[in-house]
């Protein structure tokens, strides 16, 4: 009797294991299989060089269709994505925008996903969980001397606020994995893509990009107002979830007021709230599609 009683409890860990093993599978292996999905649409990656820069971007091999730019935002990749619809997310939508006003002759339509429109702008930002991380953070570590970014970024993160108790734990792991791979992102299996996506992303990253928002600088020239009122295109707005947090810091790219205010200021613009963290276009993949589509489709 001992034994059979012991058959369904077996059964329940075997099954707990292999949720278990599928869930730190799918946060390890996701971005590669997103990946292979992309090659397999089409999508090969180029490169070109520009003032001693190197840039990467993806180009698809569909003949008789408009080019559709994508403009990543900080923390993604562009494998996150004549006159042009041009996609931006984040300060990725920045460039949108800017590309959109200023070049109106080679803008069809745009897609501003959560562009921090008004909010990088000094003092503002300051009130902002970008200027926390990653501005402080790459101020600060610009400042530091120390050598290694991905270690620096990796332990400074104001997200660890979030984890409590839990929080010396995680950085002690990522932190000895990046010593035993220093060649590698560090990727946490029990921690969700989107995460690990994030810290992939780090070992690219310019830290100097960050620290211009710090400053200001990365905003020099840029007037966002005049910007958005030279917009001729379509243009949507797509806004995602946000928040203000218990220390003031608004947790998000804008808030309700500056989404209002962006598409007051653009001749033919629509604004969709999506609920959905600030990447939309990973959380919320088929809607971000349909929207880039639709608002192709006003352009016609």
């Amino acid at each position: 009797m001992a034994a059979r009683g012991l058959k369904p409890a077996g059964l329940g860990l075997a099954a707990a294991g292999l949720a278990a093993g599928g869930w730190a599978l799918r946060n390890r292996r996701a971005h590669d299989w997103a990946r292979a999905r992309t090659r397999r649409a089409g999508f090969t990656e180029r490169r070109v060089e520009l003032a001693g820069c190197t840039l990467t971007y993806a180009a698809g091999s569909a003949a008789g269709t408009p080019p559709l730019l994508l403009i990543h935002g900080q923390g993604a990749d562009w494998r996150n994505y004549a006159p042009v619809v041009v996609s931006g997310h984040s300060s990725g939508g920045q460039l949108a925008a800017w590309l959109a006003g200023h070049r109106p002759d080679l803008v069809r339509a745009a897609v501003l996903e959560d562009p921090p429109l008004f909010t990088t702008l000094l003092p503002r930002a300051e009130q902002t969980w970008n200027w926390a991380d990653p501005a402080t953070t790459c101020h600060a570590f610009l400042r530091s001397g120390e050598p290694d970014w991905i270690a620096y970024q990796f332990a400074h993160q104001k997200m660890w606020e979030c984890f409590g108790g839990s929080a010396d734990r995680i950085v002690r792991s990522g932190l000895a994995r990046h010593a035993a791979h220093p060649d590698r992102p560090i990727g946490l299996w029990y921690l969700p893509p989107s995460w690990n996506d994030l810290q992939r992303s780090i070992a690219a990253y310019d830290p100097r990009f960050g620290a211009a928002f710090h400053s200001g600088s990365r905003d020099e020239g840029f007037d966002h107002e005049q910007t958005l009122r030279a917009i001729e295109a379509p243009t949507t707005l797509i806004h995602a979830n946000w928040k203000y947090g218990p220390d003031g810091l608004l947790q998000g790219a804008i808030d309700g007021a500056d989404a209002r205010r962006i598409v007051s200021l653009i001749a033919d613009a629509e604004l969709v709230e999506v609920n959905s963290g600030h990447d939309v276009h990973g959380g919320k993949p088929g809607r971000s599609t349909d929207l880039v589509g639709a608002t192709a489709r006003r352009a016609r």
